[in-house]
């Protein structure tokens, strides 16, 4: 049985903490894609030491999806792959994860239509999140040469009390703020989908790019890029802290 010692520095890890966003086992009915979308994440132990910790799985409400399940990792360079898909105990739906440890982890998470036309995205782990995130490209019911392209806007709050959060869409050609997505309320440690498909605020054909504003918070966030029935494309958003000025070679 772990000690309580142990589970207060569990809990008090935040640095070393990783924060995935997850989409799992969602059945899509209208929006960026049609397909039923399953995960799977990956976590590495970076230290020298053996590593402990627990996985939460939070709902869309901040309510718990599943008890949370503890891990051990050898070190150095322990795996552990945790699929969505294979766990009896996750009801459908979607949601997010927090893993704390008491040692340095890295994650990939997975994003994969199961049993259907192969479709796939990746992304890595937050340590920490930001109150400002920036997606270079995003779009919206935008003709590409594979079929139209969509945007999924993943946004989970890392931090402790509830999250309201903006998301600016900004065009790609005029530089110009297009619209506004206000009043967005996220609970601590759970995300929120904003699926640029449904937004009837935005222009046929339109591609730009977002950013993501939650004064006072702390937010990890991950796009998904969907073209046509089968492409897609996931990355992380990057954090204020991560901007700087491109250098262009002489």
């Amino acid at each position: 049985m772990r000690s309580s010692g142990l589970r207060n520095r569990l809990l008090r890890a935040l640095a070393l903490g990783v924060v995935l966003v997850l989409t799992l086992l969602l059945p899509v009915q209208a929006g960026s894609t049609a397909k039923t979308l399953s995960t799977n994440f990956t976590l590495v132990n970076l230290g020298p030491d053996e590593v402990h910790g627990e996985v939460q799985y939070i709902k869309p409400d901040g309510g718990a999806w599943r008890t949370s399940q503890s891990f051990t990792l050898p070190a150095p360079g322990g795996q552990l792959v945790f699929r969505q898909y294979a766990d009896p105990e996750l009801p459908t739906g979607q949601g997010s994860v927090i893993v704390n440890a008491d040692g340095p982890l890295g994650a990939v998470a997975q994003i994969q239509a199961r049993n259907q036309t192969p479709t796939s995205g990746a992304y890595v782990g937050f340590s920490e999140g930001s109150d400002t995130f920036y997606v270079p490209l995003v779009a919206h019911q935008r003709s590409t040469a594979s079929g139209l392209a969509n945007s999924q806007i993943i946004i989970q709050n890392t931090g402790s009390a509830v999250a309201t959060a903006t998301v600016d869409l900004i065009d790609w050609f005029t530089g110009s703020l297009v619209y506004s997505k206000t009043g967005i309320s996220v609970n601590p440690g759970a995300s929120f989908l904003y699926d640029l498909a449904n937004e009837g605020n935005l222009p046929a054909n339109w591609i730009g790019s977002a950013k993501v504003r939650a004064p006072g918070a702390q937010v990890a966030v991950v796009a998904n890029f969907f073209m046509g029935p089968n492409g897609m494309q996931t990355f992380n958003g990057f954090p204020a802290s991560r901007a700087g000025r491109l250098r262009m070679p002489p």
